[in-house]
C-alpha cells in the first residue's frame, strides 16, 4: 500500500467548522462514538473523488447548519508527483474546482485524480432495496470507469426532465416540446445501456469469484430497444400515452437488475444474512474491478460493516483491500485485527452539529 491522499481539510462541511487531517499511514482509522463525525469524514474523501456523496445527499445537507457553502480541499499522490484538489459548492448549486489552485471547468477532469470505494451499512439495499439503489450503484461504478457514460447520464437526466415538463403541457405546445427532447434521450440511452449491460455482467463474474461455492447471477433486461433509432421511435409511440400519464413511462429510470442466489430471488427468498453477504460481495467486485481496471490510486472507504461478518469473509474482505492504495475505516474503538497492526489512528470527540474541530 501508498498514500493517496496525504492531507485533507475540510470548512464549513457537515459538524466540522474546519478540520485539518494529515495521514502517515495506508490505512487510517477514524475512532470515535456515534456523532463524532467519522463517516463525514470518509464522505469528504469520496466526494473529492466523484463529487457525490455515496449517501445519495443533496448540497444542502453536506454544508454546516446556518452556513452557505463547504470547501474540501485534498493533497492527492500520483507516484513521485502531488496534486492538491479542491472543491468549493454554495447551497444554490454552483461549484467551483480548481487543481493546484487552477480552475477546471469540466467536473470529468476533476474526477480522474483518484478514485474511491466506499463500504457502508447502506449498502444492504443493494439486495433488499428498490430498484433506484440497484440503478445508483452501476451509475457509480460506470460513471468512474467511463467519463463517456458519466456524461451521458447527465445529458439523460437534463432531457428526461425537460420532456416530462413539456408533457404536462396543453395542447400542440406540449406535444411538440415533448417530440423536441426525444433525440437527446435517444442518443443518450444508446450509451447508457450497453454499458448497464456491459459493467452488470462483469460485476456478476467478479462477485462469484469471490463468494465460492454460491452462485449469483444478475440480470439486467431493460425491455425497451437500446438502439438509437428503436428507442426514438418508441419514444414517438408512446407520447400520447405518456401525455396521458404526464411522464415518460420507460427508460433508464426504470431499469432494474434482478439478482438471484442458486437459483432463487434474492428479494422474495434470502434471508437477511444472505442479503447483507450478497450486498457485500457486490462491493467487493466493485472494487476488484475498479482497482483492476484504473491506473488512478484507488482508495477504500469503509464505515464500519465488518462487525457483522463471520472470520472467513472478513478475512477476505481484508485480503482485498490489501490491494488498495490506501483504506480509511470508521470503528467506535480500535480494532485489534492483524491487519491494523501499523494502522494510523484518529480518535474523533462526540461533537454535535458545528463544534467539531480537528486540529
Amino acid at each position: 500500500m501508498s498514500l493517496v491522499v496525504e492531507k485533507l481539510e475540510l470548512v464549513n462541511f457537515r459538524n466540522y467548522e474546519r478540520a485539518r487531517l494529515d495521514f502517515t499511514e495506508p490505512v487510517t482509522v477514524f475512532a470515535g462514538n456515534n456523532g463524532a463525525g467519522k463517516s463525514n469524514l470518509l464522505e469528504a474523501v469520496h466526494f473529492l473523488s466523484i463529487l457525490r456523496s455515496f449517501r445519495g445527499s443533496a448540497v444542502r445537507d453536506m454544508i454546516r447548519i446556518g452556513e452557505r457553502s463547504f470547501r474540501l480541499r485534498a493533497r492527492v499522490r500520483h507516484g513521485k508527483f502531488a496534486s492538491v484538489l479542491t472543491a468549493e459548492q454554495e447551497i444554490s448549486g454552483r461549484r467551483r474546482l480548481l487543481i493546484d489552485d487552477v480552475p477546471v471547468a469540466r467536473s470529468s477532469e476533476f474526477i480522474r485524480e483518484f478514485r474511491a470505494v466506499v463500504f457502508a451499512p447502506e449498502d444492504k439495499y443493494l439486495t433488499a432495496g428498490s430498484s433506484a439503489c440497484r440503478r445508483r450503484f452501476f451509475d457509480m461504478l460506470i460513471s468512474v470507469m467511463e467519463p463517456a457514460y458519466l456524461t451521458a447520464l447527465q445529458r439523460y437526466g437534463a432531457a428526461l426532465m425537460r420532456r416530462n415538463a413539456a408533457l404536462r403541457m396543453p395542447g400542440a405546445a406540449g406535444t411538440a416540446a415533448a417530440a423536441a427532447f426525444e433525440p437527446e434521450l435517444a442518443a443518450a440511452a444508446a450509451v447508457i445501456v450497453p454499458a448497464r449491460r456491459r459493467w452488470s455482467m462483469a460485476v456478476c463474474e467478479r462477485a462469484n469469484a469471490l463468494l465460492g461455492e454460491e452462485r449469483l447471477a444478475l440480470t439486467y433486461e431493460p425491455g425497451y430497444p437500446d438502439t438509437e433509432t428503436e428507442y426514438a421511435a418508441k419514444l414517438a409511440a408512446t407520447r400520447e400515452r405518456d401525455r396521458k400519464r404526464t411522464f415518460t413511462s420507460f427508460g433508464p429510470q426504470t431499469d432494474d437488475f434482478l439478482l438471484t442466489l442458486d437459483g432463487k430471488n434474492l428479494r422474495s427468498f434470502g434471508s437477511n444474512g444472505q442479503l447483507r453477504l450478497v450486498s457485500l460481495y457486490l462491493k467487493m467486485a466493485e472494487f476488484a474491478l475498479i482497482r483492476a481496471e484504473s491506473s488512478a490510486g484507488v482508495v477504500a472507504l469503509v464505515d464500519d460493516v465488518t462487525g457483522e461478518l463471520d472470520e472467513r469473509n472478513r478475512r477476505a474482505f481484508y485480503r482485498l483491500l490489501s490491494g488498495a492504495d490506501q483504506c480509511f475505516f470508521t470503528f467506535a474503538a480500535h480494532p485489534e485485527d492483524e491487519f491494523f497492526r501499523h494502522a494510523g489512528v484518529i480518535d474523533l470527540p462526540i461533537a454535535g452539529p458545528g463544534t467539531a474541530v480537528l486540529r
